[in-house]
């Protein structure tokens, strides 16, 4: 009979191998090489990936109006399938999304998701500007977007904290220098609180708001509270912590949009295309041909 190992080296052993990592004892057993290191990404890998231009038009189909909807509308909306579809799609996704993925998104390119188109989006596939309702700050009553950008070429800002206005006044200052007293433009500011707590706080603090805003665009700067959980996909607003600027001609169809901080051309591409815009207007000629059609870069906005 085999004499039997003292207990004191059985019990090492055992304990050693216990003890081991699996993937430790995998490699003594299958190979000579010791495993790669897990690869870690890092906010510097992801700043070093390029944005993209714009690739789409941003906004929604149905053409807005500051009317209410009838009961039948709501009716006939609640009993869509294609809506229910996609209502259900947009919950599965959001259910997905950790609490923090916005702020986590900040990391990265500052939030900002795309690069601002150099020319206008066509008239025949821009989408529509949806309309919100807010409070003015002179004078404080109801008033809805749709009521200020009919008839008027308009820069829209949607803020929500003070970094947004930031990005707002990083895209807006050479426009409104150059276009905030011709008289068929327009500025428009929706400050856009969906949280219920936030938005009573801000509304607290609506006389400091207007002491910081001047005089002429005290009447197109809105405090609103609407629900646009269904709408920031369609708009391109997907981080709640960015400021998103969009360019609107007077049939409310959004023809530029941009987000975050502007680059050194986005800025200058905001001023062009308003003034554009602008010009046409003012002849009356139709928006979508005339001889100041700007060249645009991305065909997927521009092909007839």
């Amino acid at each position: 009979m085999l004499a039997a190992r003292p207990l004191a080296a059985r019990t090492l052993a055992r304990s050693s191998f216990i003890h081991t990592p699996p993937y430790v004892r995998r490699w003594k057993q299958t190979s000579s090489e010791p495993p790669a290191p897990p690869v870690e990404s890092s906010p510097d890998a992801a700043e070093a990936v390029p944005l993209e231009k714009l690739s789409r038009p941003l906004g929604v189909t149905r053409k807005p109006s500051a009317i209410p909807q009838s009961w039948e509308e709501k009716k006939a909306d609640m009993l869509d399938y294609d809506k229910h579809i996609e209502r259900r799609r947009h919950l599965v996704k959001e259910a997905s999304r950790g609490y923090f993925q916005d702020y986590h998104a900040l990391r990265h390119h500052e939030g900002k998701t795309w690069i601002a188109p150099n020319s206008l989006i066509r008239e025949d596939k821009a989408l529509y500007y949806p309309d919100v309702a807010g409070v003015s700050l002179t004078p404080q009553e109801t008033t809805h977007s749709t009521s200020i950008l009919e008839g008027r070429i308009s820069i829209v800002s949607m803020i929500s904290t003070t970094r947004s206005e930031e990005h707002a006044k990083s895209f807006t200052a050479l426009a409104l220098e150059a276009h905030q007293w011709n008289p068929l433009f327009r500025y428009v500011q929706i400050n856009l609180q969906e949280n219920p707590l936030k938005g009573f706080l801000v509304s607290l603090f609506l006389s400091s708001i207007r002491t910081r805003t001047p005089v002429h665009l005290q009447p197109t700067y809105l405090v609103s509270r609407q629900n646009m959980e269904y709408l920031r996909e369609p708009m391109g607003m997907v981080n709640k912590h960015i400021g998103y600027i969009y360019l609107v001609d007077e049939n409310c169809k959004i023809r530029w949009a941009g987000c975050g901080f502007a680059t050194e051309d986005e800025d200058l591409s905001l001023q062009n295309c308003a003034r554009v815009l602008l010009k046409r207007l003012s002849k009356g000629q139709d928006v979508s041909t005339g001889p100041d059609t700007i060249t645009p870069d991305d065909g997927s906005l521009s092909s007839p």
